[in-house]
C-alpha cells in the first residue's frame, strides 16, 4: 500500500470509504459543485476504518436547494453562532449512506462555507475532498469524541504510511 504525499490518501479503499465513494457517484452531481468534508473525506484517504454515519458535504447553493427537491429529502435549518444554517439530508435506497449537504457551517470556533473553502480541495478517488489539513483543524476544534478518535486514527495511518513508504 502506498500513498500520495499531496493527498494522503491510501492506494486501496477500504469499506468505509468504499461506500463513500459509492453514493457519492449515485448522486450523479457535479464536481465544481461540492466537496466533501468531516469523517466520509478521512474515510475515502483510507485514514480511518470505521463505520460513517453520512455523507458531509459543503456545496453550491443551487446543488443544495437541488438536493433538498429529491424525493425522501428534508430540510434543517438552524443557527451556528449566528450563521443561518440550512442543511439539505437526504437517504434513499440507492444511496449506500445518508447524504447532508449544506453552504456553510457557522461552527463558533471553525466555521466552513463552500466558497470560501472550494479552492482548498484534494481529489482523491476522482472525488473533490476538502485539504486534510482543514478537516482535522475542524475536528480539533469541534472536539468531540468521536473527532478525538479520528484524530488518532489519522496520526497512525500516516505514520504507517510512511513507514512504508520508507521501505520501498
Amino acid at each position: 500500500m502506498s500513498f500520495s504525499q499531496r493527498q494522503l490518501a491510501t492506494s486501496e479503499l477500504n469499506d468505509p470509504g468504499q461506500l463513500v465513494l459509492e453514493t457519492v457517484e449515485a448522486l450523479r452531481i457535479p464536481k465544481t459543485d461540492y466537496f466533501l468534508i468531516g469523517s466520509g473525506n478521512l474515510a475515502l484517504r483510507g485514514l480511518i476504518d470505521r463505520d460513517i454515519a453520512d455523507v458531509y458535504l459543503l456545496a453550491d447553493s443551487a446543488l443544495v436547494k437541488a438536493i433538498a427537491r429529491r424525493s425522501g429529502a428534508w430540510i434543517t435549518e438552524g443557527y451556528d453562532d449566528k450563521v443561518k444554517n440550512t442543511t439539505a439530508h437526504l437517504e434513499q435506497p440507492y444511496l449506500p449512506l445518508p447524504v447532508s449537504a449544506t453552504v456553510r457551517l457557522g461552527w463558533p470556533h471553525y466555521p466552513l462555507d463552500f466558497y470560501r473553502h472550494c479552492g482548498n480541495t484534494d481529489e482523491v478517488w476522482g472525488i473533490p475532498c476538502l485539504d486534510l489539513g482543514l478537516v482535522m483543524a475542524s475536528k480539533r476544534a469541534l472536539g468531540r469524541d468521536q473527532d478525538v478518535e479520528d484524530g488518532f486514527a489519522v496520526n497512525r495511518a500516516i505514520g504507517e504510511m510512511a513507514t512504508v513508504q520508507e521501505r520501498q
